[in-house]
């Protein structure tokens, strides 16, 4: 795999707002509702591409029949989608194995830091973050009330109704299609075939009050299946640095035991390329069961 530029990583809001050299600072979106209280402030923050930070309150009946109640931040992301593109070609032989790709990306992650378990106030400086990942594309629509869809579970505990999409299918209207064009212009989706909902990913289950879609993408075998490079604004705007097809299971297998190798190093250049990202992880777990039951279709 090929590496990129070194990410600079991350630095407070606060740090760089007055400076004169950074104006497309002065376009952030953010909005603060501030609401004082018993003479407490209870903030929300909204962003109309990301989603909102609330102030929560959650309450929850113990095993003993007490109920705990605890203040904590909740994440709300706008509608979104996780895809795995593949392809799946049917050997027909019986002494030679069938054969699926997967389609990821390498991409600068400059908020995580290159190492495994340290504290924040570990030494390690800002300029330290960042992480050269390999995972599945997956994006979050840019506008909630264009998408018209939430991706989260109702009181009753069932998926939102399928009516909410009006015609839209639901990876599209999560914001799928645009993301998918944008990271991986390079592939094309098998005609005739559509976005298999797999399942839903939630990036952690105590902050995330939203669950994005999983798909699998059946990909076209009339293109390039070499390692590719992504265009478009994608390069500049997302720090992709290359498409990568990868043999399943047998690559990316290799690829997590690779990442749990470097990762009992503690620390490790960010630069080096590692599968941390559980999004792709579970839909990897999807992609093994779909293919153990026979569900995989076939691109040919």
């Amino acid at each position: 795999m090929k590496e990129a530029s070194v990410s600079l990583g991350v630095r407070p809001l606060a740090a760089e707002l007055d400076d004169p050299r950074r104006p497309e600072l002065q376009k952030v979106d953010w909005t603060a509702e501030i609401t004082g209280v018993a003479g407490k402030p209870v903030v929300t923050l909204t962003h109309p591409k990301r989603g909102r930070v609330v102030q929560s309150v959650v309450r929850a009946l113990m095993g003993d029949g007490r109920i705990g109640i605890w203040d904590q931040p909740v994440f709300y992301e706008n509608p979104g989608a996780i895809f795995a593109p593949f392809r799946y070609k049917r050997s027909g032989k019986a002494e030679k194995a069938d054969r699926v790709t997967l389609y990821m990306i390498m991409i600068q992650r400059p908020v995580v830091k290159s190492c495994l378990n340290l504290p924040e106030t570990a030494n390690i400086g800002e300029e330290d973050s960042g992480v050269m990942s390999v995972e599945f594309p997956r994006g979050i629509s840019d506008d909630l009330k264009k998408s018209g869809f939430e991706f989260l579970l109702s009181q009753t505990h069932r998926m939102e109704r399928m009516s909410l999409l009006g015609d839209q299918g639901m990876f599209d209207a999560a914001g799928g299609m645009d993301e998918f064009a944008e990271e991986v212009p390079t592939l094309t989706v098998l005609p005739g075939a559509a976005p298999i909902l797999v399942g839903g990913c939630n990036a952690n289950t105590t902050y995330f009050g939203t669950t994005q879609g999983g798909f699998v993408i059946p990909i076209s075998p009339r293109q390039n299946l070499g390692l590719d490079q992504a265009g478009g604004s994608a390069v500049q705007r997302e720090f992709i640095s290359g498409l990568v097809p990868l043999q399943f299971p047998e690559e990316t297998d290799r690829l997590l035991e690779e990442t749990a190798r470097i990762m009992s190093t503690g620390v490790w250049s960010k630069q080096t390329p590692v599968l941390i990202d559980d999004f792709t992880i579970a839909m990897l777990t999807h992609i093994g069961r779909l293919l153990r039951q026979g569900r995989l279709p076939i691109t040919g």
